[in-house]
């Protein structure tokens, strides 16, 4: 019996396994011929644990295409093998900058958790992310491997494990295996997306990724692991407050019930949970959730939001009022939302969470550049949805990519103040059309009830 499904199966599957060796065999040996003489400047060791992680997210993506998404379309499956391989190849490429945030804080904080014996390192107060992310500064620091690729391999993993999702996410909206592999190819090779892991070595990534899947998640019906991938979203970030407000929607659309609700302080304190039992208080541990609330007393941080066109007034004087207006717009389009409850539908709960990822940054003070990162992400499921719309992920991407590249590069493409107009523009253009939905949704709601 098993010897007869497992002919079958390879028969079925010839193809699609053919690919997938000849994808990773070919990923080898351009990575010996390219990136690895880059790397093994630092040492061989680091090159070998980049390409077994490589080869990993290959092997990963390719099971996930032949089993968990099943593409039947053999071209197709090949397609989605060469963007997954051309991604990782690009960011090796940039793998060895080195940016200013690493060199300020994070190859300084695994430096000192290096010099701290044992636990001590989970237990002593040292930067300011949080946990989930410490607890891998920690392993890092137990290693002999450059930290810097160390830093940027487990974002550049995420950055697949969002690209999956977007995958996922979007085939709740089209079954049209081309949106499929656009969802793909948008979430590995958007400016932003890959300059924040590979060039830049920060995180959004990580907690953008788990957002996607929590949205999929929730719209797909599976409640209680949506509210645990929200959770895990929330511990390692605190920006994954940006779309936590869409989980009101689901809960009054009965998609998340509230004994569901109960799984998002168990995980969170599960997460916090290793360096409690290490011995770090839990005033330190949740300190850092509160320290994150009062630093950079800025209006803006280089963060294309409203807040650019007054950044030179006065922190102190315009700071509370400027999140006391973040608060108010946030709730008015909140209780805006749940007032047409009964018409949303799926696409517009996901065009709900759009429009929140987008308003919370742009009114909130103290925002940096990367704030819109969630944003950016669910920019391209988006268009991919909306087709008619398709120049709103292209505004969005592109306002990103200025204010990176005035950071990271030291050149201002289009000033800050014009690139905050441009996100405006976007968001009154987002909401205007959400709006013009939910009454087409109510208009057709009531012809079905007069035909009735």
């Amino acid at each position: 019996m098993f010897s007869l499904k497992s002919k079958s199966f390879l028969s079925e599957n010839a193809i699609k396994i053919a690919l997938s060796a000849s994808a990773l065999v070919c990923f080898a040996v351009f990575f010996l011929i390219g990136p690895f003489e880059m790397l093994s400047q630092r040492a061989t060791a680091d090159a070998i644990f980049i390409l077994v992680t490589s080869l990993l997210i290959m092997l990963f993506c390719s099971l996930f295409f032949m089993f968990r998404f099943e593409v039947r379309n053999d071209l197709m499956f090949a397609s989605f093998l060469v963007v997954a391989a051309a991604a990782l190849a690009l960011r090796f490429y940039v793998f060895d900058a080195i940016s200013t945030d690493y060199t300020n804080f994070l190859s300084r904080w695994v430096a000192e958790m290096r010099l701290l014996p044992g636990v001590e390192p989970i237990t002593t107060p040292i930067g300011d992310y949080n946990m989930p992310y410490l607890y891998y500064l920690f392993f890092i620091s137990r290693t002999n491997l450059y930290d810097l690729y160390m830093i940027k391999i487990l974002s550049v993993v995420f950055d697949f494990v969002l690209a999956l999702g977007a995958v996922k996410l979007i085939n709740l909206f089209t079954k049209n295996e081309f949106a499929h592999l656009l969802a793909f190819f948008g979430a590995l090779f958007a400016p932003t997306l890959f300059l924040n892991s590979a060039y830049w070595a920060q995180c959004d990534g990580i907690y953008t990724a788990l957002s996607v899947w929590a949205l999929y998640f929730a719209l797909s019906k599976r409640p209680k692991t949506s509210i645990v991938f929200f959770a895990l979203a929330f511990s390692f970030k605190m920006q994954a407050i940006f779309v936590l407000p869409v989980i009101i929607f689901l809960v009054l659309k009965h998609k998340i019930s509230l004994k569901h609700l109960v799984w998002f302080p168990v995980t969170f304190f599960a997460s916090l949970l290793p360096s409690l039992l290490c011995g770090r208080s839990l005033y330190d541990t949740f300190s850092i959730y509160i320290d994150q609330t009062s630093s950079y007393p800025e209006l803006t941080l280089n963060c294309p939001s409203f807040w650019a066109l007054f950044s030179k007034y006065d922190f102190e004087i315009f700071g509370t009022a400027a999140l006391f207006l973040a608060g108010a717009v946030c709730f008015i389009f909140i209780v805006f939302v749940i007032g047409y409850k009964d018409r949303l539908s799926g696409t517009l709960l996901f065009d709900a969470a759009f429009i929140l990822v987008l308003l919370m940054p742009f009114f909130l003070p103290r925002m940096h550049e990367r704030y819109f990162y969630l944003a950016e992400a669910l920019s391209i499921i988006y268009v991919l949805i909306h087709k008619k719309r398709l120049f709103v992920s292209p505004f969005v991407l592109f306002t990103g990519y200025c204010v990176y590249s005035a950071f990271i590069f030291g050149k201002e493409i289009i000033a800050l103040e014009t690139l905050a107009v441009v996100n405006a523009a976007v968001i009154i253009y987002a909401i205007k059309k959400f709006a013009d939905d939910l009454a087409v949704t109510s208009a057709v709601s009531g012809e079905k009830k007069e035909c009735c």
